[in-house]
């Protein structure tokens, strides 16, 4: 005899493959540096700042997979006691080195691990809102595409501006930059993101990653309608400083204490070398 089923008897519910995320918080989480001519104070140890990465980045991110925090920074009297309270699960901490020099010993950090997306934000970052469903997980996501000065006001700091064609030719004639302060990126791409610091130090570009996608695009074939998104539309400053963006902002104080001041980093303990010009970086 034969048992009866219903019709749809073969059709199985297979559950959802869970991603691996891996986060990495990378840069100053507390103390002073110098840098472009100005002292800066950073303190990310607040509970606004740790708070708002917990609900806007890390708890939608769980509500997909399986996430693993990692930090790479520099040491400082907090940073216990700031990884314990950020839910670090794995922590290297870096002699002083230059912003993109601390950036490769991070990528190299996170690709000891096994991961399918990394997260890299900003330590000092004060996330302003959750971006997780804004992501396109299999692509390279930057912030937002990068102002200029050559762009007229109309083109800056709304949303719209990014579908004129007046606005992306400045864009365009800037070197095409993106923001760089929340990269998210699948992992075959973060050895892409290596080689491309590694030519941006080529040169003595330092000090920020706006113009990785150059490099991306002319020696491994990266495009923004192939393989590159932003979190959101038009065209923002990623100096919160100059103008507010929707993303985030950055912790900083006023005036440190005198401890955390004795142990302040620098930028430059000697004169930087004689600088190569980029083609493809504008400051």
């Amino acid at each position: 005899m034969f048992a009866l089923f219903p019709r749809w008897w073969w059709l199985v519910v297979v559950p959802a493959v869970s991603e691996r995320f891996v986060v990495l918080l990378r840069g100053v989480h507390f103390g002073s540096y110098k840098g472009r001519g100005r002292s800066v104070n950073v303190d990310a140890t607040s509970d606004k700042v740790i708070e708002s990465r917990a609900s806007k980045l890390l708890a939608p991110l769980r509500a997909r997979g399986n996430v693993t925090v990692l930090a790479c920074t520099y040491k400082s009297e907090r940073i216990r006691d700031w990884a314990r309270r950020s839910q670090v699960d794995a922590l290297r901490v870096v002699p002083w080195k230059t912003p993109n020099d601390l950036l490769l010993a991070a990528y190299a950090f996170a690709l000891e691990r096994e991961f399918d997306v990394m997260v890299s934000v900003r330590a000092d970052a004060v996330l302003s809102k959750p971006f997780v469903d804004s992501l396109a997980m299999d692509r390279l996501n930057f912030p937002w595409k990068e102002a200029n000065g050559r762009m007229a006001t109309s083109c800056l700091y709304k949303s719209s501006a990014e579908t004129r064609k007046g606005c992306r030719s400045k864009w365009l004639q800037n070197g095409e930059r993106y923001a760089d302060a929340i990269v998210v990126a699948p992992r075959r791409a973060v050895p892409d993101l290596v080689f491309a610091l590694k030519e941006a130090k080529k040169f003595h570009v330092q000090w920020d990653q706006h113009s990785m996608f150059q490099h991306l695009k002319k020696q491994r074939g990266y495009s923004e309608h192939l393989n590159v998104s932003t979190i959101v539309d038009g065209y923002w400053n990623s100096n919160p400083n100059t103008h507010k963006n929707p993303l985030f902002s950055l912790a900083r104080k006023k005036k440190m204490s005198s401890s955390s001041s004795s142990s302040s980093h620098r930028r430059h303990s000697h004169p930087p070398p004689p600088r190569r010009k980029d083609p493809h970086h504008h400051s």
